[in-house]
């Protein structure tokens, strides 16, 4: 019974990382330490636990199952079909396509709401859960069946990115949320020159209306509200030709993210 239930726990995790939910957790361990354990046995695809998670996704997409030691078609059905019957134990459960739908229909309740597909992860647990939800989508392309996939592409969910542009609006998020202001130190060598060319994009008007709505529902500074420090002026102070040059590269980024949203 112990190898059942411990078999159905790791099937489980497996569900809980594709649906972005948190992991189950016993005798006293940390998301990190289940999170570490559960990529190890991604890595190694030695696992039953492993193996059977993936009949169970093949068996609900009508595929046929993954077999290994010489076990034909039936045989790994079989062991499928028991294990479906172990889940039954107290306490124990797979998720299901249920949760899934649930998810979808938030995102697309997400994206009606707000025109796009960035959902924050520090507005509360349920965006947390769905922020995390819509990447594992990303990352889980290649094995997400059909069906979810055109669900997915239905509301123009947009499969690529623009990482460089959102993660460095995530990291803006993240530091608002510890520091309570947008003044980012130019020892932040990468956020610094990031918030800087968005205000100067604003100036110009060449920055997209989503990013800028994005930013508006973060509270930022348009205008900086603390004098310069020397290090900012002596930042500030290089070249036009510089300056220039990073204005066209986040022009072009900004094409770049027009055509990603309508991807």
């Amino acid at each position: 019974m112990g190898g059942a239930i411990g078999g159905a726990v790791t099937a489980q995790r497996f569900q809980q990382m594709k649906d972005g939910e948190e992991l189950y957790t016993r005798n006293g361990q940390s998301q990190a330490e289940v999170q570490q354990m559960m990529e190890n046995m991604t890595a190694t695809a030695k696992i039953n636990g492993a193996v059977l998670a993936l009949r169970l996704q093949q068996m609900k997409d009508g595929k046929d199952l993954h077999t290994c030691d010489g076990q034909s078609q039936a045989e790994a059905k079989q062991k499928v079909e028991n294990f479906i019957q172990s889940n039954k134990a107290p306490g124990i459960k797979v998720a299901s396509d249920k949760k899934w739908k649930k998810r979808f229909k938030e995102l697309k309740e997400f994206k009606d709401d707000h025109d796009h597909f960035v959902v924050p992860s520090n507005k509360g647990e349920k965006l947390r859960k769905l922020s995390s939800w819509t990447r594992n989508q990303r990352l889980n392309r290649s094995t997400l069946s059909e069906d979810r996939k055109q669900m997915l592409d239905g509301i123009g969910f947009p499969w690529k990115v623009n990482k460089t542009w959102e993660e460095q609006y995530e990291n803006l998020v993240e530091f608002k949320k510890k520091n309570h202001h947008f003044n980012i130190p130019v020892a932040d060598s990468s956020l610094y020159p990031w918030v800087r060319r968005q205000r100067r994009r604003y100036r110009r008007s060449s920055i997209t209306p989503k990013q800028r709505d994005m930013l508006n529902e973060i509270g930022f500074d348009w205008i900086r509200k603390e004098r310069e420090t020397k290090e900012e002026s002596d930042y500030d102070s290089k070249s036009d030709d510089e300056a220039l040059v990073e204005s066209e590269s986040d022009d072009e980024s900004s094409e770049d993210d027009e055509s990603d949203e309508e991807a």
